[in-house]
Parts: C-alpha cells; structure tokens; sequence
C-alpha cells in the first residue's frame, strides 16, 4: 500500500532521513496519510532506502566515497579483491582543534558498535578546560599491529601535512599491539593507562573474591591510594597494605597492572621506578 502512495512514502524517507523514531514515523503517516505501517514495513523502507544510497557499493565503501565528497582527510587500504579493509578519517574542524592540542592524544578502541562490524580506534584529544575533543577515527579489519600500525602511520601523515605539532603524551587502554606500536613510531613521547579503563577492569575482577562489600571497598580504597602514591617511600607502603587485604585480588594486581606500574602510578615526574 505505501508503495502505491508517493507523498507517504517520501514522508518515510524524509523521516528515516532525520533518524526519527519508528514509532513517531508510524503515529505520522496514521495521521496524515490514514495509512497503518508495521515496524517491519518502515525496516523494510529504510533498508530499501540503504540499499539505493549504496548503489552495489559495501558500507565502508560508501563511507570513504562520501568523505572524498566532503573534504575530509582520509586514507583508505584495500585488499587483493579491492575491498576496503582499513578507513582513517578526520574532519577539518577536527583537525583545527587537534592544531590547537596537540600535546595529549587519547586512543581507544570499541568493538560489535557499528553496522560495518569492523572495529573502531577514536582519537581524541584534551584541552585546557577539561574537555576532549574527537580528532580523528578509523576503521580497521583486525586488532593485530599492523591494524595499528597503520592507523598510527595515517595520523602521522595528517600531522606532518597539517603541521601539526607530535603529541608529546598518549592515553589508551591495555592493548598490546597498540603499545608496542606507540613504543616503535613514537618512542620518546610519555605513555599512561586510562586510570579509569584500569580502574573498570580491577572492578570486575576482583569484587567476586570478597565476601562483602565493605570488605571490597576497603581493598578498591587501598587500590586507588596506591596508584596515587607521589613517591617511592608511598608506592612501597601502600602496596605492603595492599597486599594484606586479600591474596587473590593483589595477585591479579600485581600480574596484570602494576607491570605497567610506571604508567599508572602517579609519581612526580622527575621521579621513575627502577628496573
């Protein structure tokens, strides 16, 4: 029926268009149009629509073909069948705010988020008031090194064509590939761990070795003053009370974040651990 009705069915599309609610679309041409759409008749609208923007194309192409459009930076890596397998883009407002901050480069990655299914690394950055703006993104086909290695490498090429100054300190998570990429492409720039991604994981893995919650909190408590400690006497104190509270949560610690200790902990700066 909606077929067969072209001011409804421009209605939809100009709808889905703008992201609207499937339920607001249905209330609107039941309204206006006397027409009783299904959820699946709007799904079935909106990939119909999708699949006419795309024009054979795959999603990440469309993607990058509609950056050329729009000016973007942006590079892309194909395979042996010239599909698209990496896509590192900026926006030129972006890229005025990271010529603006370029000290402090903040790189995370989320997975299963996106309808390319593929991936995503967010650049961001800080500025002097606390806020932190998107630099840059990319979409990559794997977590491996080389992933970030050339994803690094792009944003290297966007800084030496934009003269934009190197960072001088990254933020990330515990990825590995993308340590150690950091270590050989900016090898004398600072590196830390997101005290918070950090803070999530220790959560998550040590609240069930407690039998109570106060006994969690006064762990999690003696957790945090660690990681503030501001000099060697403090870090060596705090981690003795650390280590009495619960065996099991300290191991996990241990093993998996205080090797990075001298990301974490919050020593002076002249200040560094020894080896």
């Amino acid at each position: 029926m909606l077929d067969q009705h072209k001011a409804a069915t421009d209605t939809v599309c100009s709808l889905l268009a703008r992201r609207t609610a499937i339920s607001t679309i249905r209330a609107k041409i039941r309204e206006e149009f006397k027409i009783e759409l299904t959820a699946r008749d709007v799904y079935n609208m909106a990939q119909k629509r999708r699949n006419a923007e795309l024009e054979g194309k795959t999603s990440i192409q469309w993607l990058a073909d509609e950056l050329q459009k729009r000016d973007f930076f942006h590079r892309v890596d194909t395979d042996e069948y010239n599909r698209v397998t990496r896509l590192f883009f900026a926006h030129p407002e972006s890229i005025h705010f990271m010529r603006k901050n370029p000290d402090v480069l903040i790189i995370d990655a989320t997975y299963k988020t996106n309808r390319f299914n593929m991936p995503l690394i967010n650049i961001c950055g800080a500025t002097g008031d606390n806020k932190t703006p998107q630099f840059a993104i990319a979409f990559v086909s794997g977590e491996k090194e080389e992933d970030y290695s050339w994803v690094i490498k792009q944003l290297m090429a966007l800084q030496k064509q934009e003269n934009i100054s190197s960072p001088r300190c990254f933020v990330t998570d515990r990825e590995l590939a993308l340590l150690k990429t950091l270590e050989k492409l900016f090898p004398l720039a600072d590196h830390i761990l997101c005290r918070w991604h950090v803070n999530m994981n220790v959560v998550a893995k040590v609240k069930k070795n407690f039998k109570t919650q106060e006994e969690f909190d006064k762990f999690y408590t003696a957790w945090q003053v660690l990681t503030d400690a501001r000099s060697f006497e403090d870090y060596q104190e705090n981690l003795a009370a650390l280590k009495k509270l619960n065996a099991t949560a300290f191991k996990y610690v241990e093993k998996t974040w205080l090797v990075w200790r001298e990301k974490i902990v919050s020593l002076d700066q002249s200040l560094r651990f020894d080896h």
